[in-house]
């Protein structure tokens, strides 16, 4: 996912239950969590590296870097935030990426100065200056961090050498506590792995000219693909308020940046099941349609791939469950067949009425 930011955008990113906004001029792109290479004689917050189209990214455990325990567990849904500033690249380990916003000034405010500053080598004070203020957007607050200060290495940060010193936790188990430890079985190990080898593919400036970028969502079990350039962003779905005398698949609405975003569960229009162990759609995908945005509810944003025409086929035949005119095309992509929608021709349809109606 690439981005093209003014000057008041923020990438807002969620890390063990907190929300954290970075400024997205450092943004170069998001990928989905890759199997990640073990780095020696790296500092304790780094996890590992990985190969991005040929060139060497070290991933930076957000959550570690600011003075939380390592998660013990590396998950399919966490995401790895693309930074880059001069000849600096640098990837931040996250759980979720929400959306990128346009911060108001006015909603902004320093973070709270607990003491005066110094060159003080404490951990604590060193810790407090990664959040350089606090946003307030709907009913959440937002630390915004300082990428200066995440990138400024401390020789404490290094895995400590053996002084013969008595230390709160010997080295080894500090180097072994930041290793790449997906969860899952040997089938969710593939995937980090095909993720990995899809980063490392090398693209000429031709083959990038014709690059498709795709997000997977997941409704359910089935997998679709959604071009990106039909995509203005995703949100994370929060106090929904109903919309009297409309169709079933018109679920509601819901404040998305001081704007009203309905929300279409497009399960029954794409014949797909709407009974399943997970009923929650905790998710949307914002699509601009005329003069308006509509989130389509998904159960998860699964990963964001970037593939060539020529691997798009033309039939959509036996790629999903769906309809032939519900889609654009199919791909591989897990050594199955994944239906693209037509997502544009869905929502225009005047049967859902979402342009008319609603």
């Amino acid at each position: 996912m690439h981005t093209q930011p003014n000057n008041s955008d923020s990438l807002i990113v969620g890390v063990a239950e907190t929300l954290y906004g970075i400024n997205a001029h450092w943004v170069r792109e998001v990928v989905r969590l890759p199997e990640i290479s073990p780095m020696q004689d790296a500092p304790l917050f780094i996890v590992g590296v990985i190969n991005l189209r040929g060139r060497v990214v070290p991933v930076l455990d957000l959550n570690n870097r600011l003075g939380h325990i390592s998660q013990e567990k590396h998950r399919l849904s966490d995401a790895v935030v693309v930074l880059e500033r001069g000849d600096v690249v640098l990837g931040l380990l996250v759980n979720e990426v929400r959306e990128i916003v346009t911060l108001d000034q006015n909603n902004q405010e320093p973070a709270p100065l607990f003491e005066e500053f110094t060159d003080s080598h404490d951990l604590a004070a060193r810790r407090y200056r990664f959040v350089q203020g606090v946003a307030k957007i709907d009913d959440s607050l937002i630390m915004l961090l300082s990428m200066e200060h995440l990138l400024h290495v401390h020789p404490s940060d290094w895995v400590a050498e053996n002084t013969g010193e008595e230390e709160k936790e010997p080295a080894e188990l500090l180097t072994a506590r930041r290793r790449f430890n997906p969860e899952g079985d040997a089938t969710t190990r593939t995937v980090f792995q095909q993720r990995a080898k899809r980063l490392r593919q090398r693209l000429d400036q031709h083959q990038q000219e014709e690059t498709v970028s795709l997000a997977i969502v997941r409704l359910h079990d089935e997998m679709l693909g959604i071009d990106l350039r039909h995509i203005s962003g995703f949100a994370k779905v929060i106090k929904v308020t109903p919309i009297p005398c409309c169709p079933p698949h018109i679920v509601g609405s819901m404040n998305l940046r001081g704007d009203v975003l309905v929300l279409v569960d497009l399960r029954q229009v794409l014949n797909l099941s709407t009974t399943g162990p997970e009923q929650t759609m905790g998710k949307a995908v914002v699509i601009p349609l005329g003069q308006q945005e509509v989130g389509v509810l998904v159960h998860d944003v699964v990963d964001v791939i970037h593939i060539r025409p020529t691997e798009i086929a033309a039939s959509p035949v036996a790629a999903s469950s769906l309809r032939g005119e519900h889609l654009q095309g199919a791909m591989p992509y897990d050594k199955k067949m994944l239906g693209i929608l037509n997502i544009q021709a869905i929502l225009a349809n005047p049967a859902l009425l979402v342009n008319e109606e609603i």
